[in-house]
């Protein structure tokens, strides 16, 4: 099991501080072809089986191109991601130095 150390904490803060405000400034995110086609796949298959004349619509429906999917990010996350962020951060600043015992020689 890994040990949980200043850098480990300061890095994880950094990094969630900065997708909490990348979220922030980014009003919307518009996924390329292939990922929307993915995605279209995915939610067929978790749909149940088509029976009977359903099943012969849903192979033509297969044929016609998906739109590009839009991921809009709730507005609360990209606060809530930066201020885990900045928790993490100054936590990492009151622990102890990695390495041991922090003296000098």
């Amino acid at each position: 099991m890994s040990h949980w150390n200043r850098n480990k904490c300061l890095m994880l803060g950094l990094l969630l501080a900065l997708l909490g405000l990348e979220f922030r400034l980014v009003d919307r995110f518009v996924l390329n072809q292939q990922t929307s086609e993915t995605l279209a796949q995915y939610h067929r298959s978790a749909q149940k089986p088509p029976q009977g004349a359903t099943a012969v619509f849903q192979k033509m429906s297969s044929a016609v191109p998906v739109p590009r999917q839009v991921v809009q990010v709730p507005a609360w996350l990209g606060m809530a991601l930066i201020s885990v962020g900045v928790v993490l951060v100054l936590q990492s600043l009151v622990m102890p130095p990695a390495g041991g015992s922090g003296g000098g020689g």
